[in-house]
């Protein structure tokens, strides 16, 4: 996560959910690049949904201004959805963005937020310092257990079983909105809501798996499984390679998403 160390990631992965009843799986496989410099990225998923494949393309040039694209959409999906009054509601909408790049601006997710959104831009050199500086005090990822190495895309890689210590990161969000950070503010309603969360969840019972490059000391892998109560979750997020080039371009044809939805009232 050093910006000055790692630059640019290409990534790669997986979630797998599994219900406790038969038939309820959802499975999605991701594949992306993106740059930690200017906040371009660019993100394929893939996912079946009523026994059909859904796709789906996302990115930005700037962190800005994002595009996506839903492919798999298409009468076959809607008939499989059923002819439900549900399911007529939202067959305009689908057929309007099924295999059309969607743009969605800064303007919009600042509406939607309520809160003023600055893209892509990187954190400054005096941020970064103070995350470090906050972090250091603050640990609040504890090394459970150290579990046998292992070779990453190509990448030997120390192996870690980890947890989140939940007074150490309460301490930290703490620090963090005391910090006077220019990119990252936290209010003291925020604060209060994040710490309730943190009261409620039970991190001992959800522990990372978390690979670590034994040459450049980056992050090669995370990993994450659970189960409860019959139903499983698996997680895992690769990286494949870094600071190599990124490059993103602005699709053609990209329609604003609110003219879509208007030109079907």
């Amino acid at each position: 996560f050093d910006t000055s160390k790692t630059k640019s990631a290409q990534f790669s992965g997986n979630l797998n959910i599994q219900g406790a009843e038969p038939g309820q799986a959802f499975r999605v496989s991701y594949e992306g690049q993106g740059s930690h410099e200017n906040g371009a990225f660019d993100l394929s998923a893939k996912t079946k949904i009523l026994d059909t494949d859904v796709m789906l393309d996302a990115r930005s040039v700037d962190g800005k201004t994002f595009y996506l694209k839903l492919y798999g959409l298409d009468s076959q999906f809607l008939a499989d959805a059923g002819a439900g009054a549900t399911a007529s509601l939202y067959t305009p909408i689908i057929t309007a963005i099924n295999g059309q790049w969607v743009e969605i601006g800064s303007s919009l997710v600042q509406q939607i937020t309520g809160q003023q959104f600055k893209g892509g831009q990187p954190l400054s050199k005096s941020d970064q310092q103070k995350l470090l500086d906050i972090f250091g005090k603050h640990n609040f990822l504890k090394v459970a257990e150290v579990l046998p190495n292992e070779t990453i895309s190509g990448a030997k890689s120390s192996r870690f079983k980890v947890v989140i210590d939940a007074a150490g990161l309460k301490a930290f969000a703490a620090a963090l909105k005391n910090a006077g950070l220019e990119s990252i503010k936290l209010t003291g309603e925020q604060l209060q809501s994040f710490n309730k969360s943190v009261d409620r969840a039970k991190f001992d019972k959800y522990p990372l798996e978390v690979w670590i490059s034994k040459k450049d000391k980056v992050i090669t892998q995370i990993a994450f499984k659970t189960s409860e109560d019959g139903a499983i979750m698996d997680f895992k997020f690769t990286l494949n390679n870094y600071n190599k080039p990124v490059k993103v371009e602005k699709p053609t044809g990209a329609k604003p998403l609110l003219e879509l939805l208007n030109s079907d009232q």
